[in-house]
């Protein structure tokens, strides 16, 4: 690939920080209740956020009895605890005019980065082991060329906010930054972003041709300091259709969702995934869902499907007109 061979780099190995047994230990994190062999996710709530939830002092989602489970399922809960803390703050600041002095879950660029990036390369797996046409599809260089030169400054911040300001308002929703647009730390995060991708696409131009072993070899990533070993983990449009699944068989008189229906949620949503490049449902904004449809109207009306991969998208379209 021609885009991403200009710059030259050479993978180099690093070191990756996993959870033992697929979890982290609970001694180790934060937000951990244990009461009475019950388990849950709690966080307190600022006072002056407290009018925006209905008067509660503190969030708590429950995890069950099942140890094991309930660690399984903790990162996820925080999540969505700090999402609603997030929503909270952000009426709070439209109703007042203050804004945060600090941030609630702070990361630097480079840890905003990494994540974004280890997000797009676990999906990127996840599409490998579904569908065999998805290892079929080059990478897109003039897309590659995008990203290249937004992390070498060569791209305006307007430029940088067509290209990334989607993921950099998930990162700000999620009480990861505060940077403003036209800032240095707002655009250094937005060059960061494009590493992100640009290593990303080297990878799927790596796997394409049976070579899993690349690394990130930018020093954005390759020198990032680890996440904070209780950052969110994120919850997937697969898991929310899983829960949904299990739920509608569930009882006496369970309704199972059927199978084509099943079908359909799942290929729409890994459509949508793709497309916002995040599977993670909890940083999902609608102004992503207004620009997916507008994005697949649009393709509709300038170009004719020509890959194997587009009956799925000629799918989407004709689902969007029935919804008209």
């Amino acid at each position: 690939m021609e885009a991403l061979a200009l710059q030259g780099f050479s993978p180099i190995l690093t070191s990756q920080i996993t959870s033992q047994n697929g979890f982290r230990m609970a001694g180790n994190l934060r937000h951990w209740k244990e009461r009475n062999g019950r388990y849950s996710a709690r966080i307190v709530v600022p006072p002056h956020l407290r009018p925006y939830l209905n008067g509660k002092t503190e969030l708590e989602i429950q995890l069950g009895g099942d140890r094991r489970t309930a660690l399984r399922h903790h990162a996820a809960a925080v999540a969505s605890i700090q999402r609603q803390i997030g929503i909270a703050r952000e009426k709070h600041e439209a109703a007042t005019g203050q804004k945060a002095k600090q941030l609630s879950f702070p990361l630097t660029a480079q840890q905003i980065a990494l994540r974004d990036y280890q997000n797009q390369i676990d999906f990127d797996a996840e599409l490998r082991a579904h569908d065999s046409r998805y290892a079929r599809i080059e990478p897109d260089p003039d897309e590659a060329r995008r990203f290249r030169d937004g992390f070498a400054g060569k791209l305006s911040d307007d430029e940088l906010q067509e290209l990334v300001g989607a993921r950099l308002e998930r990162a700000r929703i999620a009480g990861n930054t505060n940077a403003i647009k036209g800032t240095p730390e707002w655009r250094a995060l937005a060059q960061a972003l494009c590493v992100a991708s640009y290593e990303a696409m080297r990878r799927e131009d790596e796997r394409n041709e049976g070579d899993f072993s690349g690394q990130p070899s930018h020093p954005i990533l390759a020198n990032a300091p680890p996440l904070p070993e209780d950052a969110p983990a994120p919850v997937t449009f697969d898991n929310i259709i899983d829960d949904e699944v299990k739920r509608r068989a569930r009882g006496k008189n369970a309704k199972p969702l059927p199978a084509r229906t099943e079908k359909k949620y799942r290929d729409h949503c890994a459509a949508f995934a793709k497309w916002r490049k995040s599977k993670n449902t909890l940083t999902v904004t609608a102004a992503e869902g207004k620009g997916w449809i507008e994005s697949i109207a649009r393709r509709g009306r300038t170009q004719q499907p020509h890959r194997e991969g587009d009956a799925s998208e000629r799918a989407h379209r004709d689902e969007l007109g029935k919804a008209e």
